[in-house]
């Protein structure tokens, strides 16, 4: 009877939703544009099993190893690097990331054993007998790991665990043979971030946690490891090593102290004292790649409006420079042998899929590893462009804009898409969210609002005390000069965006409930003072302190809820698409869940998902196929974009089972909170 009731109402809902989208009018500047065909869904969900990602050349540059799907799961596949036939590391779960050990014979494996959990353990491949089943060496249920491994250490690789207490990471040393179970190496005292070793894997420095004024020490460790205080660096400063060649007193650093732009150095290990090696004026330092004996850079990469390059190294810039054909091109040297004979590199564009090459130094050979599935589909992709505007308080303010190709530009549907973190940034390249909008027929805005990494300290850290205030005026700004500039129509705007974006889709619904005709939140959080009390146990919160104030303290906790979406649940007057996911570890589940209750408690239009076998992201591609399903509709309802074929609009089962959607229900089998 429960099977019949719950057959009848998934049955209606999925009329519903297809009358929905059946009775979206196309909006007036879409009706006579010549948009290219429909991208489809699957291309954007990511599940074609031919598609080879994560290539990464081993030390020695014997082998090269890549993820491809096998059975629906990521595997890793291995083959000589100069050709031949591939084998198939055969695991039960998708890998999440995997690394070549120094030695070049083993590899590390990163798994989640509870899907969007984020506490990976670590397996290790033994590339000598691939076939044989990988071991796990942390097989401590409910904790996160991770592997350093330092460059000429062959026969041993470092762990950092949060076994003994999920506050803190030990460092552990493993042995590189058949039985070796990992040794506890350094127990963290409670004080300590990172670690940070010479390339035959002796301890040279550490990293302290920041005390309660804000400052953390960097501190310089003798052979027999003990440690004592360089430099303190504020909770704003910050120094990155990158190596250096053994024995050496000096090794190279990112680091912007007494600086506003994160630049190249030469650390003394002495005297921590510093040389600036290389700047960009504009913005960050944001990579850096160094010569084999780690005695000298060879390239210095930074993001300003579009990728630029900087070579040190005659021989680099003349193997890549004619990789990069057209402006804005973007070149990523993806993996590299030790004796950076042998590169993989990515090339990509504005409106150029990334295609992948093996690059063979000794000869000028290059051979193609993998084209993006979206090479069929090039003729579809619209441009991103940069942009900027001026911010109501006078703060420039970089942004990127892209228009549907085929369209007029002017007064166009339009979706704001902010960017998370809120300490990342967008960089303008070609993002697949992004092209899947504008294929739909939307103008795309994406804002890199004050707080957003790259631009220096002084645009990230103008944002403390801003969450939903200041952040969230730089977002309302931008979809005020999109309109301004003619690019907008004013009454047909979104805003959409994941965790920290999600957040700022709520403040936005919430706080100019009349700007946006419809939000699509992420995993986003309603709650911030419950969002940092139940942050995870091994988080280092200080920087969410700094730019919220200390979750105990009644004042901070005060002005937390005043710029919470959930205290403002009864402003909203559009209507609302809230998905979750709800294993996720940083932005627990009932923070969407109690949102969407409170609003309608208010009778407000909203619709909720939560996807029962995913955490803080999408990693399944039938998840993935279903989510941007449920956003196509969406968004077409409520600004007059394009849809799929009304029959592709049922959302696609996980596994099995015939196909059903619902405005409000969970997406899968019943699962608690993690």
């Amino acid at each position: 009877m429960r099977a019949h009731l719950r057959q009848l109402v998934l049955s209606s809902v999925v009329i519903g939703l297809l009358a929905g989208v059946a009775a979206a009018q196309t909006h007036p500047a879409l009706k006579d544009a010549k948009l290219p065909p429909l991208l489809p869904i699957s291309l954007l969900a990511d599940g074609d099993p031919e598609t080879r990602s994560n290539f990464q050349i081993s030390p020695n540059g014997k082998t090269i190893a890549w993820l491809q799907r096998i059975g629906g799961r990521r595997q890793i596949h291995i083959r000589p690097v100069e050709g031949g036939d591939p084998v198939v590391v055969r695991l039960s779960r998708d890998v999440g990331s995997y690394h070549w050990t120094a030695g070049s014979r083993f590899m590390t494996v990163a798994i989640d054993p509870v899907s969007g959990s984020e506490n990976d353990q670590i397996l290790i491949v033994d590339t000598q007998a691939p076939t044989a089943t990988p071991r796990n060496v942390t097989p401590w249920q409910g904790t996160r790991n991770w592997v350093l491994s330092p460059r000429d250490m062959h026969d041993a690789i470092y762990l950092c665990s949060n076994r003994r207490d999920r506050r803190y990471f030990d460092l552990y040393k493993l042995a590189l043979t058949a039985d070796a179970e990992p040794q506890l190496v350094a127990e963290n005292p409670g004080t300590v971030s990172s670690w940070f070793f010479d390339p035959a894997g002796t301890m040279i420095a550490r990293m302290t946690r920041p005390n309660d004024a804000g400052r953390r020490s960097f501190e310089r460790c003798d052979d027999g490891g003990n440690c004592g205080r360089l430099f303190d660096l504020d909770l704003e400063e910050s120094v990155s090593m990158l190596g250096g060649a053994q024995g050496e007193p000096t090794v190279w650093a990112l680091s912007n102290r007494g600086r506003d732009k994160t630049a190249l150095v030469r650390l003394d290990l002495k005297t921590g004292s510093e040389t600036e090696v290389h700047a960009d004026p504009a913005v960050d330092i944001s990579s850096v790649r160094l010569s084999a004996d780690l005695r000298q850079p060879l390239l210095a990469v930074s993001w300003p409006d579009r990728q630029r390059l900087h070579f040190f190294d005659s021989a680099l810039e003349a193997d890549l420079k004619p990789l990069a054909g057209d402006a804005g091109d973007v070149v990523n040297i993806v993996s590299s042998d030790q004796a950076r004979r042998w590169l993989v590199v990515t090339v990509s564009g504005p409106v150029k899929p990334a295609r992948t090459l093996l690059l063979d130094r000794h000869t000028g050979q290059r051979a193609l590893l993998s084209v993006s599935p979206w090479e069929a589909w090039r003729e579809t992709l619209s441009e991103t462009q940069p942009a900027s505007f001026a911010a109501r308080d006078g703060r420039t303010i970089p942004a990127y804009v892209t228009v549907p190709r085929g369209a007029s530009g002017q007064r166009l549907p339009t979706v704001m898409f902010i960017h998370g973190g809120p300490w990342v940034r967008d960089f303008g390249t070609l993002d697949s969210r992004v092209q899947f909008l504008a294929n739909r027929g939307y103008a795309v805005v994406q804002v890199n609002y004050r707080g957003s990494a790259g631009y220096g300290k002084t645009h990230l850290w103008s944002a403390v005390g801003e969450f939903g205030r200041k952040m969230s005026d730089d977002i309302d700004d931008a979809a005020r000069w999109a309109v301004d500039t003619g690019i907008a129509d004013p009454d047909r705007i979104a805003i959409m965006g994941a965790s920290y974006g999600g957040y700022a889709t709520m403040v936005g619904m919430t706080r100019t409930p009349r700007l946006y005709a419809a939000g699509v939140s992420f995993v986003g959080p309603a709650d911030l003072p419950a969002l940092m009390d139940l942050m995870p146990e091994y988080w280092e919160p200080y920087r969410w302190h700094r730019f919220l104030g200390k979750p105990g303290d009644p004042e901070a906790r005060a002005r937390m809820w005043d710029v919470s979406p959930l205290r403002l649940a009864d402003k909203v007057e559009r209507p609302m698409l809230i998905i979750h996911g709800a294993n996720d570890p940083r932005v627990r589940r009932d923070q969407s869940e109690r949102f969407a209750g409170a609003l309608r408690s208010f009778g407000k239009p909203v619709e909720l998902h939560v996807f029962a076998d995913e955490g803080h992201g999408l990693n399944r591609p039938a998840n993935r196929a279903r989510y941007y399903t449920m956003v196509e509709a969406f968004l077409a309802r409520h600004l007059g974009g394009r849809t799929s074929p009304p029959r592709d609009n049922v959302l696609a089962p996980a596994s099995g089972g015939k196909p059903e959607t619902a405005r409000e229900r969970r997406l899968g089998p019943a699962d608690g909170n993690p």
